[in-house]
Order: structure tokens, then sequence, then C-alpha cells
């Protein structure tokens, strides 16, 4: 009798089992494969449950339906083919060119999180990391490749020095699966076959059909698992071989078992992978590798609160973590402050503005602009740029001494509504005044008769002015000041 298969929807709600299920092979290959396949004929009660969206949970291990290959009539019975839940991280993508520095768990929690489906969905929501090797800090790099899934980059950290083992939603990474377990295969006590292969480039792999004692009675001695190094005592054609299993097919029929032994091809030979162990080699001592790390900034890493994800580009944030400057392709350079949790842009700023003694807005560029550094006067402070024209500086006055000088190198005009209009020209001895609704309030005035050369303040002066006459013809007129208020 056969392993019960239960079977569930797309929501693992239990909708039946079987175990009249035949010819049952579960197949898990090191680092590629993990499938399931079974028959069972049309009249069995879960017959109806064979569907393109339902999962099969099968010695613990849950797979998705990928075929269905049925008959009716004389045969009546209806082939299936599974695959591992795992198989759903190939869902997921990474960004092109994805790489990260840390150890092999924070490498690979990150790839679950920046992996990602069509609609931003990260693999993290689904599945985790258990168990895994302890390294030190290395580095992983998937280079130029594009387009590669969450799948293809867990097992191609299998240039780090790990090995993969997927359990449901769960992802181990130990550094070597299996152990030297010290099984011999031997005919006439658990090897019924051998078939050999040889391939340039890979060498010799053996297909080995055994009688799986483990599975029976008292068979404890004879226990292997995938990854266990085994001999191989083909006394038939005189072969003694020592090497890996690196595939387990289990079968319902223990008999029927089979293991293949020797090199194993990864699913990611079509990737470009670079790796880099930055700790823990032989090559490299501790020293330098502390050095090589303080040297660069890679992505996952954080230097002086500076970092580069694939999220938001360079990040470089302040200590207390509630400011940041961001700069990447999409947003060029943002300011932004922590508010309520979330990070709000306080400053946007283009490239092509962003240097040291220039500031302007992205719309301005050089219709306006403010340049830091000396004025006209020599001292530090702000000149003012209209279509590239100097118009006014604002700096500290002269001498050191108190208060802030307003400096126009140009025409310069302030004009308010009903208020006032004052026009100055640097090429002309005249200033403009036009007063509506106005009203000065001073403690003192200050008073600059350019005809007799004489100041005061807070004494009777009388002041001449340009105005119309009755015909509209100039006419000169008079004001008095008397204690600094104006009398006609």
């Amino acid at each position: 009798m056969s392993d019960r298969i239960k079977i569930l929807n797309n929501n693992f709600k239990a909708l039946g089992s079987t175990s009249k299920a035949f010819d049952i092979e579960k197949t898990e290959e090191l680092m590629r494969e993990y499938t399931l396949s079974f028959s069972i004929v049309n009249n069995d009660t879960v017959f109806r449950y064979i569907s393109e969206n339902n999962i099969f949970l099968y010695n613990g291990q849950y797979f998705d339906i990928a075929g269905i290959d049925g008959d009716s009539g004389n045969n009546n019975i209806t082939q299936v083919t599974a695959e591992h839940i795992s198989y759903r991280l190939a869902d997921y993508t990474l960004p092109n060119g994805y790489s990260f520095v840390g150890t092999v768990r924070e490498i690979a929690v990150d790839i679950l999180n920046e992996a990602k489906t069509v609609s931003e969905e990260p693999a993290s929501d689904i599945f985790s990391i258990g168990e895994t090797a302890d390294l030190g800090t290395v580095s992983f790099s998937l280079r130029d490749a594009k387009n590669v899934t969450a799948r293809e980059a867990l097992i191609a950290m299998s240039e780090l020095g790990v090995e993969i083992a997927f359990d449901n939603f769960t992802v181990n990474i130990p550094k070597r699966r299996g152990t030297n377990s010290g099984i011999t295969f031997t005919y006439g006590v658990n090897l019924t076959g051998v078939h050999r292969t040889w391939q340039k480039g890979n060498g010799w792999s053996y297909d080995i059909d055994i009688a799986d004692l483990q599975k029976t009675i008292g068979g404890e001695s004879y226990r292997f698992v995938l990854g266990d190094d085994i001999v191989v005592n083909d006394t038939l054609s005189g072969i003694v071989v020592n090497s890996r299993i690196i595939s387990y097919t289990e079968c319902d029929d223990p008999t029927k078992n089979h293991v293949t032994v020797g090199v194993f091809v990864r699913d990611n030979a079509s990737l470009t992978i670079e790796t880099d162990r930055i700790a823990n080699t032989a090559n490299e001592t501790a020293n330098a590798a502390k050095d090589k790390a303080n040297t660069s900034l890679q992505q996952g890493e954080k230097y002086s609160n500076v970092s580069i994800t694939h999220k938001d580009g360079f990040v470089a944030s302040n200590k207390a973590g509630t400011q940041r400057v961001v700069m990447n392709g999409d947003d060029c350079f943002i300011v932004q402050v922590l508010q309520n949790g979330k990070w709000v842009t306080v400053n946007s700023l283009e490239a092509f503005g962003l240097l040291v003694d220039r500031l302007t807005s992205k719309e301005a560029k050089d219709d306006f602009y403010i340049k830091v550094g000396k004025t006209s006067t020599g001292r530090y402070g702000l000149t003012f740029y209209l279509n590239n024209n100097a118009g006014l500086t604002i700096s500290s006055r002269e001498n050191n001494a108190t208060g802030v000088l307003f400096d126009v190198l140009t025409q310069f005009s302030i004009q308010a509504i009903n208020g006032v209009t004052l026009k100055a020209s640097a090429n002309d001895a005249y200033i403009d005044l036009i007063a509506r609704n106005v009203s000065l309030i001073t403690g003192n005035i200050f008073v600059h008769d350019t005809d007799e050369g004489k100041t005061g303040t807070g004494f009777t002066e009388t002041v001449k002015f340009v105005t119309k006459d009755e015909d509209d013809n100039n006419c000169v007129r008079t004001f008095n000041i008397i204690q600094g208020i104006l009398t006609k």
C-alpha cells in the first residue's frame, strides 16, 4: 500500500485524500529538481479534485500541480506531475545587477525582501529563511544577470560555499547537505543495477537502482539521505566508486528506488555569478577583510549612516534617523524628514543646479538664481541674478558695521499695489517715489538737500520737489520738515 496523498485547494483547505495512487515517484536533486508524480484510476474518489489549481501533500511536503495526462476507456488512468511549492519562488524577480554584503542569512533574507512579483509583492510575504551556515561576512553579486528569480538567486548562493534545502515555505541554507554515511551499495544486498554516463566537462555520473533497505523493518543501518557520501561496489564490472548522492527518487515500491551519484549541474549554470568572500577566507587576513569592507560601499551595507539599496538608491541619514538625503535615477536628489513614521520630501533639487555656490529651482535654472560668496562690495553674502545678470547683493556692511547692506547693481524696483512704488537706477542721479494711501512713521528723519549740500535731522528744512501744475507743466514746489513732521 502506498503512502497517502492528500489534495488541498489553493487556500490549503483539505479536499480529500487517497491511498490508492500508484507509480508514485518523488525526486529531489541537489540544487535542482524537486518533483512528484503519480497515477490514479479515474473512478478514484479524489479524481474530481485533480484540477490545475490544487495542491498535493505527500510525506509532509507541498507540491503544486504541474501537469495532467489522462485516458478514459480501457486504461481509465490519469497521470499527474507536480512541482515542489518552492518553485513558486520563480514568480519573484530580483532587480537587475543585484548585490549584497552580509552574512549568509542576511543575504538570503534580503533576496526574499528584494525579489518581487509584477504587483510588487515580495517573496518574504510567503517564504522565510530557516537554518543557515555561518561563513562570516561575504559579498554576493549577480553582476549583469537580468530577470533572475528568487529561486535561481538562492541556488546561486552555492558559489559562496553553501547548499539550499527547501522545506515547504522555509529555505534552509547549510554549508553542506548530507554526511559521509559509510553506506556501501553492493549487488546481492541493496544494489540491483548501475547505469554509467560520462560528459565532457562534468565527468562520470552513476544512476543506481537500489533496494532501499532503510524503508524496511530493521534497516536503520542502511539509512542515507540526499547529499551523503557513499560507496558503490559494482562487482559485475569491477568498479568501486566513492561519490556523493546528488539525486534521490523514492517510489511507492522501495525496491524501485534509485539514486544518482557523481557531479551535478546547478540551475544557475546560465547566470553570471560574482561572489567575493570578505571575511574568513584562507588567503585574506582579518585586518585585510576589515579594510576591504571599510573602503567599499555595496548593496545592503551601511557605513557612517550611508547605504545603497535597490529601493532608494544612495541614502545618507543623520545619526538620529530623522533626516536623510536620497539620490537615485527616479527622484534625482531629495531631502526628506521623518514625520509620523513616514519619510516626507521637504526639498528637491535638479542635479544641474546642485553646485556649492549656486541655488535655484528646477524650473528657473538660468532665469533666476542666487550665488553664495563674495559680493560686489567684497564681502560675503548673496548675489541675485536675473537672466545671468547680477541685480542685487545682500551682505554685511563695510568695516564690520552693524546692519545689512543692500547694494543695487542695476535698475531696482519695489512696487506694492495701492502702496509705494520705489524706482531707482544705477545710471541716474534721481529717485522716483510715488505713494498712495501710505503712512510713513519714523522716530527721526534724515534729509539731504543736494542743492545746498546740507543735511539735518529733527530741525526745519525746506525740500524742493518737481510736480505738475494745473496745465500739466512741470513746476517746483516745496515742503517743510519741522521736528521730523512734514508740513506744507
